[in-house]
């Protein structure tokens, strides 16, 4: 079990967890879905990537002959794909930017009264006190990007984050979801009695409080494949032979290639338009192997805030005089993780 553990015998330990929170679509659909997505500030790659074989199967395929060589019935394609399915392997690199804390939120635990009436100093302890608080963290993305076919645990990814005075944090993010998540952590804080030291004919008052800080932050993730040719896409469509008499056969036919060799068959405009929906590809290689290598990038955006544990605060003050309080002195003990 995780706790955290104070200076001078102090300790905290978690108390609870609480979490906050197949075949291509027909032509039209996946273009609704792609403009829906992008309006909300989330990119489905492999909607963007479905529409590159789509694009290089009309510029290329539909309405020609598939199986030409052939001395039998002869094939002609069909003007749209049956479907389109990329195959890529995504990995997500993040970092952390523009880290604040702000506000200081203090918690008051308790506080004693010590009087002495004797001619010599004296010794006191404050009382034992127990306080159960609450350190939470939220997540949420701007602008991301999903990648289709692995589920949501294609899209998310922890990312460590190191805060001044209370250790490290998991910062837990979804890349194909807007919505705000949530985790929060209670703990119940043990303060052991405090010596306290009154002068004689004094009255002195101590006060027992906890403070927790308030932080934010932003977040900058890319999602990106190596150069490689291990990068495809694989087209499967219809092919119709009409014969005697307007006898037709259907034959299924599939173009398994390099998805480098897909978006260079693409035309200016429509190359833009990839780049335009979020996803930017890089094709490489020569001669016979001209751009079998390619490479896929996208970005996104996020941001963090929270409020942690951040020190015990006990202060002492000269009450002898009701009316007239005087700081003696204050110390602080910060909190550490295990």
């Amino acid at each position: 079990m995780r706790k955290h553990v104070l200076k001078h015998g102090l300790v905290i330990g978690l108390s609870a967890l609480m979490l906050g929170s197949a075949s291509a679509p027909p032509q039209v659909y996946a273009e609704a879905s792609i403009a829906q997505e992008k309006s909300i500030g989330i990119v489905d790659v492999n909607e963007v990537l479905k529409k590159v074989g789509t694009y290089y199967y009309k510029n290329h395929l539909a309405n020609t002959v598939a199986n030409p060589e052939s001395n039998g019935f002869r094939y002609t394609l069909r003007a749209n794909p049956d479907s389109v399915t990329p195959v890529i392997d995504l990995s997500i690199e993040a970092r952390t930017e523009n880290i604040h804390y702000d506000s200081t939120i203090p918690i008051f635990i308790g506080e004693n009264t010590f009087p002495n009436n004797l001619d010599e100093e004296q010794s006191y302890n404050t009382l034992k006190y127990s306080k159960t608080y609450t350190e939470s963290t939220s997540t949420s993305i701007s602008s991301g990007f999903k990648v289709g076919g692995a589920g949501d645990l294609g899209n998310k990814f922890i990312l460590p984050l190191i805060l001044e005075g209370a250790g490290k944090i998991n910062l837990e993010y979804n890349t194909g979801s807007t919505e705000t998540n949530t985790t929060s952590e209670s703990y119940t804080l043990e303060v052991p009695p405090q010596p306290v030291k009154v002068p004689p004919h004094k009255t002195y008052k101590t006060v027992v409080e906890f403070s927790q800080r308030t932080y934010r932050g932003d977040v900058v993730f890319t999602g990106r494949t190596e150069s490689t040719m291990a990068n495809r896409s694989i087209i499967n469509a219809t092919g119709i032979y009409t014969g005697w008499m307007g006898m037709q056969d259907s034959k299924k036919f599939t173009y398994d290639n390099y998805l480098g060799v897909h978006y260079a068959g693409l035309t200016a405009s429509q190359q833009q338009e990839i780049k335009n929906a979020g996803v930017q590809i890089t094709t490489s290689g020569y001669g016979a192997a001209a751009n079998r290598f390619s490479s896929i990038e996208v970005t996104g955006k996020g941001s963090f805030s929270g409020v942690i544990g951040a020190e015990l605060i006990v202060t002492t003050y000269d009450v002898t005089d009701a009316k007239n309080a005087r700081l003696v002195n204050q110390r602080t003990v910060p909190i550490e993780l295990d």
